[in-house]
């Protein structure tokens, strides 16, 4: 049986945010506003992966390369990158549906885009073994031992990010408008019911009890035990992805020029190297 809830409702704004990445969430964004995200294992040395439209990976701190894809200007656009739960390796995914793996990650099936759609991003599930692809139209395809808790029905807006809860048993998705659904054992716990930008990235809190949302303009909210760390709306960049560190006490903000910014907790360990205009930075995971 599938439970899910589309809300939006009032809330209550923590504060203007500037974004960040850390290790321990996994987070894969697509160009113009797309972001996958979901929880890791807590602990061990911080570092991330960014990723551009054209495929282009680059690795900070403890992350490992293992691969870029072979991107074109005018091929299928690059929305995201996830890694494996050792962090051995990630998956890339694509607006088109492919999925490129690299290092141990496993390819376990990829989804049928038709239409207008595209992939909003990819997640995986705890143990790595499987992955959940969120499309914009809301559709949710379920590959390895990944779940299917559900999809969002047509004409319910642009989905742009979807976060696992922590045992893997269910997930939120959350949508250009501020709207997030509950899936699964994923609990409800506000919308941004009116954002002056548009969300671009959901993450989910490292216990599952809250989660952060991102506007393009680095603005954050947080809701349930999601704590606020800081934004980056004053910055004047175009953000695009959200990363949180292994104890969740912070994260990473990664924007379209290839920065990096880090609140809470997280270190800086570098921003990626990026052409905003001709091959932006689409997202980041941590390592």
């Amino acid at each position: 049986m599938v439970i899910a809830a589309m809300h939006k409702v009032g809330w209550v704004r923590r504060a203007l945010a500037l974004g960040t990445i850390g290790l321990a969430a996994v987070v894969g964004v697509l160009a113009g506003g797309s972001v996958l995200a979901g929880p890791a294992g807590a602990g061990g040395p911080q570092g991330y992966w960014t990723v551009t439209r054209e495929g282009k990976v680059d690795a900070f701190g403890a992350a490992h390369f293992y691969g870029s894809a072979p991107g074109s200007l005018f091929g299928p656009q690059t929305v995201g990158l996830a890694a494996t739960a050792d962090a051995a390796g990630y998956w890339l995914s694509f607006s088109n549906g492919t999925i490129d793996s690299f290092g141990d990650a496993v390819f376990y099936g990829k989804p049928v885009v038709t239409g207008g759609a595209k992939v909003a991003g990819l997640a995986p599930t705890p143990d790595g073994h499987g992955y959940w692809v969120a499309l914009s139209t809301g559709k949710v395809d379920a590959f390895g031992d990944a779940g299917f808790y559900g999809s969002l029905p047509a004409g319910s807006g642009k989905v742009v990010g979807l976060a696992p809860t922590p045992d893997g048993h269910g997930y939120w998705l959350a949508t250009s408008t501020g709207s997030v659904a509950a899936f699964g054992d994923a609990v409800f716990y506000g919308a941004d019911a009116k954002p002056p930008k548009p969300i671009v990235a959901i993450a989910a809190t490292r216990d599952g009890a809250g989660y952060w949302l991102v506007q393009s303009n680095g603005s954050i909210v947080a809701f349930g035990d999601a704590v606020f760390y800081g934004a980056a709306n004053s910055l004047g960049l175009t953000i695009t992805g959200i990363m949180v560190t292994p104890d969740g006490a912070g994260y990473w903000l990664v924007a379209s020029d290839g920065k990096v910014i880090a609140y809470g907790d997280a270190i800086y360990l570098g921003s990626g190297s990026s052409s905003a205009l001709f091959d932006p930075t689409v997202g980041g995971t941590p390592n």
